[in-house]
């Protein structure tokens, strides 16, 4: 249901994962390019890093939980984050080496150096997108429901 305290966590939520999402794609990008790790990899590195400080602000400012947090809140936040990042590997990995989605953008954004590592952050972007909406709900109706 879509109410006005729906609406306010979605904001923070999101404002929240525009700082993630910065932190994760910059170590992505330094990984994928300069240690010449592969995508994979360089996901689960990224997103272990750039989720480190999320739970304590999602606990606290987006969802407004003031309990003491246990052991079993941590769990289920980084279960929803590794379904999130598992999310972002696979649909990656389907935009780019199967449906090959940087060549439509390509082809619609012309006048771009289009190097490979461009190509799968772009697919990574789309991917990024399922991710956001897995994290939000899996994070809002499971790890910081009010009434579990």
């Amino acid at each position: 249901m879509i109410n006005r305290e729906n609406v306010k966590q979605i904001a923070k939520f999101g404002t929240v994962g525009v700082f993630n999402t910065l932190v994760d794609y910059g170590i992505f990008y330094i990984l994928i390019s300069y240690a010449n790790l592969h995508k994979s990899i360089s996901q689960v590195i990224a997103t272990a890093i750039a989720m480190s400080g999320s739970f304590i602000i999602n606990k606290y400012w987006t969802f407004k939980k003031r309990e003491r947090g246990d052991f079993g809140e941590i769990i289920k936040f980084i279960v929803v984050n590794l379904i999130s990042m598992v999310s972002v590997i696979f649909f990656t990995h389907i935009f780019y080496d199967i449906l090959h989605l940087e060549k439509v953008v390509s082809s619609i954004v012309k006048n771009i150096n289009y190097t490979e590592e461009l190509n799968i952050m772009i697919c990574k972007a789309f991917a990024s997108v399922i991710s956001l909406a897995i994290n939000f709900l899996g994070n809002k109706l499971w790890v910081f429901n009010k009434t579990m």
